[in-house]
């Protein structure tokens, strides 16, 4: 897949969705946390057109697996 050339808001990697169950996250609770933090400053949100931004993720483990909080 080839992605065009370097733009603002562009998704830059593939999802990829397996059904299944998952392990506890402890640091969970501390990312929906900081999303709360950084959403209470201002610095995620949604602008004037009501378009998301400013998702926050946190890496799983030593995996390259990780969480990303919804925008």
């Amino acid at each position: 897949m080839q992605y065009p050339p370097e733009e603002e808001g562009v998704v830059k990697y593939q999802a990829q969705h397996t059904d299944g169950t998952t392990r506890p996250f402890d640091g969970l609770r501390d990312l929906v946390a900081w999303r709360g933090e950084l959403f209470s400053r201002g610095l995620i949100g949604n602008d004037a057109q009501g378009i998301g931004y400013g998702n926050i993720s946190v890496r799983l483990f030593t995996s390259p697996r990780f969480l990303i909080s919804g925008t």
